[in-house]
């Protein structure tokens, strides 16, 4: 453990002073096979070992067991082509690991240029007067760069050991943090007493948890990467034979890492170094007092170069999660039984199994709270110390009006893992207690049960991601892979992303990162645009090579279409029946791009919306020189006009708007209306002026 924590540690500050992740990656592997080799004399003894240690067979079992079940739907849909749930964080923590594995840290915004898949990574900060306001304090994004970037060290570490690229590393290194929870918790709960069976399954409890796998498949690579942290701290505490000196140094080691993955959750790790050197440690007080203040020392030398930034982004972490509302479905209602049941055994549509699982929650409640009875003294104090800093925060924050759901869910899904293993305890001690063969036979029958039904639920889970609902219907469209497939072979090319949404719009232009990539959209990713940057300028036609949308490529030098068309990305973008359809309500911008001058039929499809309760409906379809043309809409109706369009981008603005309305309502985005298609037919190609 302390090997991985300066494998994450070393190359993290080289990247602070500025050696990319692609070298230090080979520094370390290096430095592993210099170890190797001095210590070839004992591969032998070692070997033998591990075939007279018992413990192997079942450790082995558990990890293979754990690759496998998570393992399944990356390996199926490729390890190069999988998106989780298809949610923003994981394209982020993907630029962030492309750009430490390639870029020298001190990249900023001017150094950008044509590539705009960095200015996640990198950041921004543009006036008032960039941005076209007369005053105010302008617009600034803080880089991913800037934040904890620990957890992303070992995806680009994966990347460059394995050849492949930061999006090919995401989902080992995923898999590789929930392997890494079982080991931490198996290690141990044998060292608690409990037997092998009761550790292996609590083991694959806590990496089969609903939760658990909840975490991974929204992105939330940061979380996942610091699950196996708790079992650690318990490890370390409970281990008397280790020396002051020992255990100061691996447990700076364990919160120094803490710091680089998972910067939230520090306070509560130092917390519990407080307390497990105040209560749990048998040191002498002078000791003890030495202990902190090495622990702090050496924290702050292993993390020198992040600690300026440190304090901001806890500063935006703990605004964010008090004052944002919108983040609270991430996470289950973890205040309700439900919730809890869910976080145990996943979201069952079926009522009568739901209120059964959730008397199963309550039942491994009960469970954890024997298991607590049952664990020696020192066990006690070294829980104590962990849980309650976790109790305190938890507390205060359901106190909070209203509640901070979204922390309490986090801090409890971190901790959860670890916890749960109480309930293997209480069933190990019960048996022990009773050695009736019917009452072994029926605690491991509860415990396959227990684990079962976990696994269900994470499968559950599992198959809506093979079924390519919500956000994955864009990224798993076959047309789109293709084109990042096709993307990843092109360099050295002037290319044109011409795509508007949030989701798709950052993965394109990622792939498209080996070329000179121009982009004309507001946003990358869940983040706007600078205005004024370079590959926002898109220049003439004549000086690009290829134009890319989410089904195809084009050519410009054979081209195959005339006319690109597009509808800015609005909230109520609803794909299905290979056609994308919109809800109007607020204005859409309809993009157009002429690969030569052409007149054309516009047709359009319109409907009215769901939320239509007056008729007939006006729209209003405005061209850049704010000439207006209107129409009224009763029911489905198609609109076709004659429309000349320049060789380049232009750019048309649709609005639609009850002709009925309440004059005392305020301005409303009600979905009014449907714009069913858009197509452009009977083209003729204008003579060249």
């Amino acid at each position: 453990m302390g090997g991985l924590f300066l494998v994450v540690l070393i190359p993290q500050n080289l990247v602070y002073l500025g050696v990319p992740v692609r070298i230090s990656a080979w520094l370390i592997l290096g430095a592993a096979l210099v170890q190797v080799w001095l210590c070839r004399h004992k591969f032998v003894a070692w070997i033998r070992a591990c075939y007279a240690n018992a413990e192997i067979p079942t450790l082995t079992v558990v990890l293979l067991l754990t690759i496998t079940f998570h393992g399944i739907v990356p390996i199926r849909q490729g390890l190069e082509w999988y998106y989780g749930k298809g949610h923003f964080d994981q394209i982020n923590y993907v630029l962030l690991a492309e750009f430490l594995k390639e870029e020298p840290y001190s990249t900023s915004e001017q150094n950008i240029g044509l590539r705009p898949w960095l200015i996640r990574a990198v950041g921004f900060q543009a006036s008032a007067e960039q941005i076209g306001m007369s005053s105010g304090p302008g617009l600034e994004m803080v880089g991913l760069k800037e934040q904890r970037i620990g957890q992303s060290i070992i995806t680009a570490e994966i990347s460059v050991w394995s050849g492949t690229d930061g999006k090919g590393g995401y989902a080992a290194t995923v898999i590789f943090f929930l392997t890494l929870l079982a080991i931490c918790i198996y290690v141990f709960l044998r060292e608690t007493g409990c037997d092998r069976f009761m550790a292996g399954s609590a083991a694959l409890l806590a990496a089969f948890l609903p939760g658990v796998t909840r975490l991974s498949l929204d992105g939330f690579l940061s979380q996942a990467s610091i699950l196996f942290v708790f079992p650690f701290f318990a490890s370390q505490l409970r281990h008397e034979e280790l020396s002051a000196r020992s255990f100061t140094l691996f447990f700076s080691l364990t919160l120094a890492y803490l710091i680089a993955a998972y910067s939230e959750i520090a306070p509560i790790g130092l917390c519990t170094l407080f307390l497990g050197v105040l209560f749990v440690r048998q040191d002498k007080f002078r000791d003890k007092r030495l202990m902190l203040m090495s622990a702090i020392l050496l924290i702050a030398l292993m993390n020198p170069y992040y600690l300026r930034n440190l304090i901001g982004f806890l500063g935006r972490q703990y605004y964010l999660a008090a004052n944002s509302t919108n983040l609270d479905d991430l996470a289950p209602k973890v205040l309700t039984l439900r919730g809890w049941s869910e976080l145990i055994f996943g979201a069952i549509t079926s009522a009568p199994f739901a209120l059964f699982f959730d008397y199963c929650a309550i039942l491994l409640g009960l469970l954890l709270l024997v298991g607590a009875i049952f664990l020696s003294r020192r066990d006690r104090l070294v829980f104590g110390a962990m849980l309650l800093p976790v109790i305190l925060v938890i507390l205060y924050l359901a106190t909070r009006t209203p509640p901070y759901n979204y922390p309490i869910a986090k801090i409890t899904l971190t901790i959860l893992p670890f916890v749960i293993g109480l309930v293997f305890v209480a069933l190990y001690r019960v048996a022990a207690i009773n050695r009736d063969r019917p009452i072994g036979v029926l605690k491991k029958l509860l415990c396959v049960f227990i684990v079962a039904a976990a696994a269900a639920g994470s499968a559950s889970y599992y198959s809506e991601v093979l079924n390519n609902r919500v956000l994955l219907r864009y990224v798993r469209d076959p047309r789109f892979l293709d084109v990042c497939h096709e993307l990843e072979a092109i360099k050295n090319k002037r290319v044109l992303v011409f795509e508007t949404q949030p989701l798709l719009t950052p993965w394109l232009c990622y792939h498209a990162r080996h070329n000179d990539v121009y982009f004309d959209g507001r946003f990358l990713s869940d983040q706007p645009v600078p205005a004024g940057a370079p590959f926002s300028k898109v220049p003439d036609l004549e000086n690009i090579d290829l134009v890319v949308t989410r089904d195809r490529i084009v050519d410009l030098r054979a081209p195959s279409v005339s006319c690109l068309t597009l509808v800015d990305d609005i909230s109520g973008e609803d794909p299905a029946d290979d056609r994308v359809r919109y809800w109007l309500g607020p204005p859409a911008r309809l993009r157009f791009l002429a690969l030569r001058a052409i007149s054309a039929n516009l047709k359009m499809r319109l409907v009215p919306g769901p939320e239509a309760t007056t008729f007939p409906i006006d729209y209003f379809l405005a061209d850049e020189h704010g000439h207006v043309s209107q129409g009224e809409l009763w029911a489905k109706n198609i609109e076709v006009r004659r429309m000349n369009f320049p060789r380049g981008l232009s750019y048309l603005q649709l609005s639609v708007k009850a002709k009925v309305s309440d004059s005392n309502e305020g301005p409303s985005f009600s979905a009014v209306a449907e714009l069913d298609g858009l197509e452009i037919s009977d083209i003729d190609l204008e003579p060249e002026k």
